[in-house]
């Protein structure tokens, strides 16, 4: 059920741009603004009123705020405000699609900026991650750039290339909006009347939010604001902006985070932008480039590699990464139509392939006969070591240690602190002690790797530069590569894994799985996989009509 509650949430909020599309075309924006402002207020007093009624429950008042509280609440509705104003003026001066992608940065922003206000609940960014919020900028840079053709953009005006960058400065403060509302909600009193604290926030910050919505009005009147004119359609969109958008759609998340087991099904939220893209193009309130295709794609898989952790090898961001390299590539770099060119790549494939079966083979060979190894050895610790649960986890800790230690120093430290410590019970095992360090300590060559590497690039290159120009060979190079570097770094991850052993022992002598091979990925993996099919279909569909 919990999925159910955020899969709706998803979906009504993937209607927002369709909804103002159509409010603004008559209504002027300000005006727009301030009325969807003043329904969801209203609306949210009410249903906080009647949620509270009859019950005991004590919450803050706009009376209760200290002038710091009155700050963070003003500084959440401002943002807020900032964040759809921007974001609504850019639907007069650029593709909508387009638009609403670029503000779909957020959430990366997001990230950086929640650990500011909110630093004991959030991790910090790791290093990769801003990595990933390059790529994010890029697909940016994808569909803003190619803008600057449209008729508006003509002439010698600087500041009409700011208008490019309103869908991304609204993206930042709807970052800094997000982050200032968790901030408030770890706040909040209110921690086992979760719906009730949503509508509490809202009623509160909703407030600011309206009073800097009528600033805007009324500074948009008095410099000449265009009229509205209002029908059934845009009044209809209006309310179901404030009423089910904002509203259902927000205490339907906070029912499906509320009832879920996992955290991890926030993930779902990124189906978000591929909805949108569908109502609006489906709609016909803006069409589906190019370049927003990809843009799309880069921004999609920068908030994937950051948010959804559904395989934490190197393998699978390696293989997303590629999969948009490779396609950018063919869709704006013809090939050079090399003659017998499916023979060609035959060559360099089947070496690579032979090199790849042999080392992956060793590896996982030599890493079941480790693991036998310190199985085989902690069990005869716990049949003839000492009496003592303490004695007895230190040992298996130190066995452990060999298995978890990449380096040949530290191994050898694990191995002496056993091997010569003069434990008798030890001498029966000593053989698999040394061979357990023997082990270790060979792994796959410099030379091996470098091969490969060299194998594989060839290969790579050989498949996406010499091509033949049609629409099959584009999608089988881009595949192909990336099934060729999925199988190169999945070698890099098995050298890696090496390291890991997922047995652990507790002070009371009980042994378990440790908690990193408890951690649950189905639902991170299944969205995983619809993304990746949606970029995959992406890209198929930008060089089918590359050819038509």
């Amino acid at each position: 059920m919990p999925v159910v509650y955020i899969l709706i949430s998803v979906f009504v909020f993937s209607l927002w741009a369709l909804m103002a599309a159509l409010g603004i075309e008559q209504i002027n924006i300000w005006e727009f603004i301030f009325w969807i402002e003043l329904i969801t207020w209203v609306t949210s007093v009410v249903l906080l009123k009647i949620s509270t009624l009859g019950k005991n429950i004590r919450y803050k008042k706009l009376r209760d705020l200290n002038f710091r509280e009155v700050l963070e609440f003003s500084a959440s509705g401002f943002t807020l405000i900032v964040a759809q104003a921007t974001l609504l003026m850019s639907f007069r001066y650029m593709q909508k699609a387009g638009a609403m992608i670029v503000y779909e940065v957020w959430p990366i922003l997001a990230m950086f900026v929640t650990p500011l206000f909110v630093a004991r609940a959030w991790e910090r960014v790791k290093f990769k991650d801003f990595g990933y919020s390059l790529l994010a900028l890029l697909g940016v840079a994808m569909i803003l750039l190619p803008e600057k053709n449209e008729p508006f953009f003509a002439g010698d005006g600087a500041l009409r290339y700011v208008t490019l960058l309103l869908p991304l400065i609204g993206g930042i403060f709807n970052a800094l909006t997000s982050s200032l509302n968790v901030r408030l909600s770890h706040a909040t009193d209110l921690k086992d009347h979760p719906f009730i604290a949503v509508m509490a926030a809202q009623a509160k910050y909703g407030l600011f939010a309206l009073g800097f919505a009528a600033v805007g009005l009324v500074f948009n009147k008095v410099r000449g604001g265009a009229p509205s004119h209002y029908t059934l359609y845009n009044v209809a969109a209006l309310f179901f902006i404030s009423i089910v958008i904002y509203m259902v759609g927000r205490l339907t998340w906070a029912a499906g985070l509320l009832g879920a087991s996992n955290a991890n099904i926030t993930v779902l939220w990124y189906l978000t932008p591929v909805l949108t893209v569908a109502w609006l193009w489906l709609a016909g309130q803006s069409a589906v480039t190019a370049p927003i295709v990809i843009g799309s794609c880069f921004i999609i898989s920068a908030n994937m590699l950051m948010s959804v952790k559904a395989d934490e090898r190197i393998a699978y961001p390696a293989t997303i990464l590629t999969l948009l390299a490779t396609g950018i590539y063919a869709r704006f770099i013809p090939g050079l139509s090399m003659g017998d060119y499916y023979q060609a790549i035959s060559v360099p494939l089947i070496f690579y392939a032979i090199i790849v079966a042999f080392l992956m083979d060793r590896l996982i060979r030599r890493d079941t006969f480790e693991e036998g190894l310190v199985v085989e050895i902690i069990r005869h610790i716990g049949l003839r070591g000492p009496k003592s649960k303490k004695k007895q986890k230190e040992l298996v800790d130190e066995v452990a240690a060999i298995v978890r230690t990449d380096e040949a120093r530290g191994i050898d430290a694990h191995y002496r602190s056993l091997r010569n410590a003069g434990h008798e019970f030890l001498d029966e095992i000593s053989d698999k002690l040394d061979a357990l360090a023997l082990s270790r300590i060979q792994g796959a060559s410099f030379g091996e790797m470098l091969v490969l590497s060299l194998v594989g690039t060839l290969t790579v290159a050989t498949t996406v530069v010499f091509r033949p120009v049609d629409f099959v060979a584009d999608c089988f190079s881009v595949v192909l590569s990336a099934a060729l570097v999925f199988i190169y770094f999945t070698v890099i991850d098995l050298i890696t894994q090496r390291s890991d052993f997922f047995l652990e022992v507790d002070e009371d002598g009980k042994f378990h799985l440790s908690p990193q091979a408890l951690r649950s990925h189905r639902g991170e993996i299944v969205l995983s996989a619809v993304l990746i099919f949606v970029i995959i279909a992406a890209m198929v569909g930008v060089m089918w009509f590359k050819y038509k």
